[in-house]
């Protein structure tokens, strides 16, 4: 398993907070029998300044032992940070660590993905016509591959769940590329009705963000004095919204405020 945040926010320094959290979560699940999410990290940063995409080997409790560490932009922006726990140890890796790209099939949009939970990589890559080069690609990287070719539909998300194994949890940044608008989404889906507690995303609306995170990321948020809430199952959320023009300024930001704890 894996665990993420995703926030649309005004302020670098509260974004930092949350990503402590996640680094602790990522070093100790308290949810999950103090599981280690130790097989790399990513994230994606989009603002004003550009679209920042980093991934490392390395595990983010090494590497962000100090959250101040993390290099974010200044101002509105939309970000999203992967711990992973890969399930195949074959397949760690920079090139292996979320978040995943790729651009819809008309070349308009691109989509970067984090993903937490299972899917059947087998039965999915035969959906899509790759037959035996499905062992090549991570299951996150399917996922990708269906909301690439259908966008971000009922159609594809139904076929998604279709192929659960454990959970999709799901952090969607896309970007329209002749626009230069950006929309962050999150989803949160499960096959076991008790396993809830764990693979629900959780909303944090505090200060001048709005985040998206897993639960064990909530939890050690709660000693903080932040309160959440559950997305719910099954439920596509827009967290935010931001758009540059080419000339590299803001030309719009919106979050969304998250639904009463």
């Amino acid at each position: 398993m894996c665990r993420m945040l995703g926030a649309a926010s005004s302020s670098p320094g509260e974004v930092r907070l949350l990503v402590s959290c996640l680094a602790r979560a990522a070093q100790r699940d308290v949810l999950r029998h103090d599981e280690v999410h130790g097989d790399g990290w990513g994230m994606a940063a989009y603002s004003r300044e550009g679209l920042l995409v980093r991934r490392s080997a390395r595990p983010i409790f090494d590497e962000l032992s100090n959250a101040n560490s993390l290099q974010l932009p200044a101002g509105e922006q939309l970000v999203m940070v992967h711990a992973r726990a890969a399930s195949d140890s074959s397949k760690v890796g920079i090139a292996y660590s979320h978040p995943y790209e790729a651009l819809s099939a008309d070349g308009r949009r691109l989509y970067l993905l984090a993903h937490n939970g299972s899917v059947d990589r087998e039965g999915l890559g035969r959906a899509l016509g790759l037959g035996e080069l499905s062992g090549n690609y991570v299951d996150s990287e399917l996922a990708l591959m269906v909301i690439a070719r259908e966008g971000l539909s009922e159609g594809a998300l139904e076929l998604l769940r279709n192929y659960t194994e454990t959970a999709l949890d799901l952090l969607i940044m896309e970007v329209d590329r002749p626009s230069g608008a950006a929309r962050l989404y999150a989803y949160s889906y499960w096959r076991d009705p008790g396993e809830g507690e764990y693979y629900e995303l959780r909303v944090i609306s505090a200060g001048s963000t709005t985040a998206v995170v897993s639960s064990t990321v909530a939890k050690y948020c709660e000693a903080l004095g932040l309160r959440h809430s559950g997305l719910g199952p099954g439920r596509l959320v827009m967290v935010g919204e931001l758009s540059v023009n080419s000339s590299g300024g803001l030309t719009g930001f919106s979050r969304w405020r998250g639904p009463t704890p």
